[in-house]
């Protein structure tokens, strides 16, 4: 953000959380969850793709085991939700594999 705030572009921030994550970790093991969320990060897109092919420059960190800050380099309102949507769909994908792992 103070890299925009320098060169004076718009930047647009999101938070996302990601329900039952805190339930699987209080409910059956925090490790499970742990290896949910890392499996959820490694599936994100590289580069998600918005509407009409723009490509911005984006950024997604980790708040909390729930929650992600997406941060973009766009004030285009159709480029910011194509990205969130493309990102949530790929969070809400089944992790099959983890629970494979834990037992």
């Amino acid at each position: 953000m103070s890299t925009a705030a320098l060169a004076e572009k718009p930047t647009a921030v999101a938070v996302i959380h990601v329900e039952g994550v805190t339930d699987i970790a209080r409910l059956i093991d925090s490790r499970l969850s742990e290896q949910l969320i890392n499996l959820a990060i490694l599936r994100l897109p590289r580069e998600p793709e918005a509407a009409g092919g723009a490509n911005p420059l984006w950024y997604l960190g980790q708040l909390s085991d729930s929650m992600f800050a997406l941060v973009l380099a766009t004030a285009d309102r159709e480029v910011i939700e194509a990205c969130l949507a493309q990102l949530c769909a790929s969070l809400r994908e089944p992790s099959a594999s983890a629970m494979r792992r834990f037992i």
